[in-house]
């Protein structure tokens, strides 16, 4: 199995809205987006790290190591 980073993006967004709805309502879509987006391409990196230290590991089981870092954190404060 292997994981997108649309679908990366469409995980942290659902997750920030199910657990912080209030929060994502204050900052506003836009930038909810460029947040979301941000993490991703945070835990992409912490991802690329992960799989150099663990050779053979799938992007799949380093994006479950690596998302709750970034993505299924708080979304940022206005």
């Amino acid at each position: 199995m292997n994981i997108t980073n649309l679908e990366m993006l469409q995980v942290t967004l659902d997750y920030w809205k199910g657990y912080y709805p209030e929060r994502v309502k204050k900052l506003g879509e836009a930038r909810v987006m460029r947040e979301a987006k941000a993490c991703v391409k945070l835990t992409l990196k912490e991802m690329e790290a992960i799989m150099v230290i663990a050779p053979g590991m799938t992007r799949y089981e380093a994006w479950t190591e690596a998302r709750n870092l970034f993505c299924f954190q708080p979304p940022p404060k206005k």
